[in-house]
């Protein structure tokens, strides 16, 4: 294994430092990603503008040039990163990883086009790829992806189950349309166009079954796929719940341990609500973690009351003693 010389391997920890671990309080990683930030957005607004007929002719010598600037931009920050990811582990698990493969497809389509000398309708379609790139600087995308990573198994399984029920329900209407209506039920192929469409509760309507057996297996179809479209959507909700709860304890601790050592100031307040928005969490969330704990209101237990042992009247400690009854007077 070749020594890394100092210089050299001082620079790939630095690069690393501001590309890959983002610390909130280095100021030229945050400007770095901002800058990135801004060249993917101008990627992608140059991409759907040139997508109209008119404004392409118009302008499509400034299209070009932001479309060569941002690709060599995305370019070197892939080389970059392949560079720097040695200090993580090797290179090939980098290149693996999808934010990495994202990076990949970004810039892929503008050189197979500028080898081909053609811009193939596909790689047009992939440069919108580059929107995926945001996922690394927006932390609510983060938490999104994490929610999906962790309900990956359950997932696939309600996946599968509702590909099962989509290759039944077109054959049952085969069965009971394909000699009614033989143009859209007249093989299963055929009916799966209606069967995915209603069990996702589209219900286009081009297509509808007009036998009595068919109109009854629509109905069950239809209350079927109420429920297994919403059992996905329902786990990634409470996923993503669960990421966002996870979040919020993740700052209460760091706002306890900040606490422990003593009253937080101003300083230390914001940079505990700035820690609070990139892990994903809104202002408001911040605001009522970090908000100081109100002032215990709640009256206090009344002190045992005095009596004068003359008149029986009460005595104040202070104040201006009350009257006593004039027939109680000795």
């Amino acid at each position: 294994m070749v020594a890394v010389p100092w210089p050299a391997r001082h620079c790939r920890r630095r690069t690393y430092e501001i590309l890959e671990v983002c610390d909130p309080k280095d100021r030229t990683s945050r400007l770095v990603n901002a800058v990135l930030m801004v060249v993917i957005l101008a990627a992608i607004l140059e991409i759907v503008l040139s997508s109209v007929a008119e404004l392409q002719d118009a302008y499509a010598t400034p299209f070009a040039v932001v479309e060569t600037a941002t690709v060599l931009i995305f370019t070197v920050e892939y080389l970059a990163r392949l560079w720097a990811s040695r200090e993580r582990g090797p290179v090939w698990r980098y290149v693996l990883t999808p934010l990495a493969v994202i990076d990949v497809l970004a810039i892929l389509p503008f050189y197979v086009s500028l080898v081909f000398g053609a811009d193939l309708r596909l790689l047009k379609v992939l440069r919108l790829l580059r929107i995926l790139k945001l996922t690394r600087y927006f932390a609510p995308l983060k938490m999104l992806g994490d929610a999906i990573k962790a309900e990956a198994r359950a997932l696939t399984a309600a996946l599968f189950v509702l590909g099962v029920l989509i290759l039944i329900a077109a054959s049952l209407m085969y069965w009971a349309e394909r000699s009614v209506q033989p143009d859209s039920f007249g093989s299963i192929p055929q009916a799966m166009w209606w069967s995915v469409v209603t069990l996702t509760t589209v219900g286009y309507g081009d297509v509808t079954p007009v036998s009595l057996p068919g109109r009854v297996l629509g109905v069950l179809i239809m209350v079927l796929g109420i429920g297994v479209v919403a059992l996905p959507a329902g786990m990634l909700a409470s996923r993503f719940s669960a990421e966002l709860q996870k979040r919020r304890d993740r700052l209460e601790q760091a706002v306890e341990e900040a606490a422990m050592a003593g009253p937080l100031d101003a300083e230390a307040r914001a940079r505990l609500a700035q820690q609070g928005l990139d892990m994903g969490l809104s202002a408001a969330d911040s605001g009522e973690i970090l908000a100081p704990e109100p002032p215990d209101l709640r009256p206090t237990d009344p002190p045992e009351t005095l009596h004068c042992p003359h008149c029986g009247g009460a005595l104040h400690l202070t104040g201006t003693p009350p009257i006593a009854d004039p027939e109680r007077l000795p």
